[in-house]
């Protein structure tokens, strides 16, 4: 398989044959009617959140700036220290705001561009990865769903927290769902780089077991299976199929269950070189894998 060249003036391609990122004119979105409108493709959401700030906002920042000023100097003279907050609470708020519209085009233009569905915002419920069922206040944002070699997919940005009160840490990341014909027991493939899984979600797997693979492959990932499951699992994560996880998907984390297999990233991505190397990715577990599992019905 032929790598992806990446860079703003070519077009990703896979086997020279399928152009995956053609030249689309990408038509200008608002999601908000106080908003002004995204209308310039977005190769990385925080480059573009500060150009797409400096580009509308200018003025406004240099009226905050003079205002905050003269806030400090009156709060410093009253001796109010505690209101010198105020300023860098109503920035963060700001510019969070921003790039969340920017992350949102962002994820559209890629639907767009792979004439795929978005949709903002999403029900958790739509989701049945147990994965994700971690902590509380879940939801899910950015869905993008389509179809490839006849398998459903989606891609979505999750997020939730972990703990209570100053102890609990706020979760996100990537995931794409994959829906293949053929219904698997849960085996579950553990990225190292992923540090936030909790003992909670490895509980879950009491009654699966650990199963060793040849070469490098135990360096970079855990696979857990199901009992009595491990020919087939062998039959899965062929030779073939690991140095190519090996090489792509170091930052994913794989499950399958049932009829459907879940990748997640280690954190949400934001780059569009980062989110074509997920979607190399699910091409390659598609083709490649697809095969596979029909033979195991």
């Amino acid at each position: 398989m032929e790598q992806i060249n990446y860079s703003n003036n070519s077009n990703p391609k896979i086997n020279n044959k399928e152009n995956l990122d053609a030249k689309v004119t990408v038509e200008p979105k608002s999601y908000d009617e106080n908003f002004p409108i995204i209308d310039k493709n977005i190769e990385n959401v925080s480059k573009s959140t500060f150009s797409y700030i400096k580009e509308h906002y200018l003025p406004h920042i240099f009226i905050f700036a003079v205002l905050s000023l003269l806030f400090i100097v009156f709060s410093i003279y009253l001796r109010i220290f505690n209101l010198l907050f105020i300023p860098i609470i109503i920035i963060s708020f700001a510019y969070n705001y921003v790039r969340k519209k920017v992350k949102h085009a962002f994820m559209q233009q890629f639907a767009m561009l792979n004439s795929y569905e978005y949709r903002e915002r999403g029900a958790i419920e739509e989701v049945e990865a147990p994965y994700l069922q971690m902590g509380h206040s879940r939801y899910i944002e950015d869905i993008v769903s389509g179809v490839y070699k006849g398998c459903p997919i989606k891609f979505l940005n999750f997020y939730c927290t972990i703990g209570q009160g100053k102890s609990q840490q706020h979760i996100s990341f990537t995931v794409c769902e994959i829906h293949y014909k053929t219904s698997l027991p849960r085996i579950f493939l553990d990225a190292h780089h992923h540090n936030f899984l909790t003992q909670d979600i490895f509980a879950s797997f009491k009654n699966e077991e650990v199963l060793s693979l040849e070469g490098d492959f135990n360096k970079y990932f855990t696979l857990y299976v199901p009992k009595g499951y491990e020919i087939e699992t062998l039959q899965i994560f062929a030779p073939d199929i690991m140095a190519k996880l090996i090489d792509k998907s170091k930052l994913f984390s794989l499950e399958f269950i049932g009829d459907h297999l879940y990748i997640y990233s280690s954190r949400p991505i934001e780059t569009k070189d980062s989110l074509y190397a997920l979607y190399e990715l699910v091409r390659i577990l598609i083709v490649e894998l697809a095969p596979v599992l029909e033979r195991l019905k």
